[in-house]
């Protein structure tokens, strides 16, 4: 049993429980996160598509890639600014990484299936797919200007 980080203020001879963070009840007992459910997420985004890149499933939105899912069904991949990216492997380091090489360093995000909750997943396949639509929208006007 943990005393929390707050524990140390009461003072002597209160009773008292410990500090605890606070939890999501909803996560505790699920199951790990399955490519289905990846691909679920995923397909929920609004005019998203799957599609096939490399011999392994993509989704896209407007043409444009937003999150992949590895063959071996362990990671998939969210495309994401560096910002966003280092914030998500600060807040969630063994679920987030950057893919190796070029891939990493221009925002290519992996995320073990096995770590990762629908809710974090969720919000990065938004970001994902937000950065799509958004590079989509500036191609398509430069296209315009030709």
């Amino acid at each position: 049993f943990r005393i929390g980080m707050l524990a140390w203020m009461v003072p002597a001879g209160l009773r008292c429980r410990p500090a605890r963070r606070p939890t999501s009840l909803r996560f505790l007992y699920t199951e790990p996160m399955k490519p289905q459910d990846f691909r679920k997420i995923a397909l929920r985004m609004q005019d998203a598509i799957e599609g096939e890149h490399m011999a392994h499933p993509d989704f896209r939105v407007n043409g444009r890639i937003f999150a992949t899912l590895h063959p071996d069904g362990k990671q998939g991949m969210v495309k994401m600014t560096l910002d966003q990216q280092r914030d998500f492997i600060h807040r969630h380091p063994a679920t987030f990484m950057p893919a190796s090489g070029a891939w990493g360093r221009q925002g290519c995000t992996m995320v073990q299936l096995s770590a990762v909750d629908e809710e974090a997943l969720g919000e990065a396949m938004t970001m994902a797919w937000q950065l799509a639509v958004a590079g989509g929208k500036a191609k398509r006007k430069r296209v315009k200007r030709i």
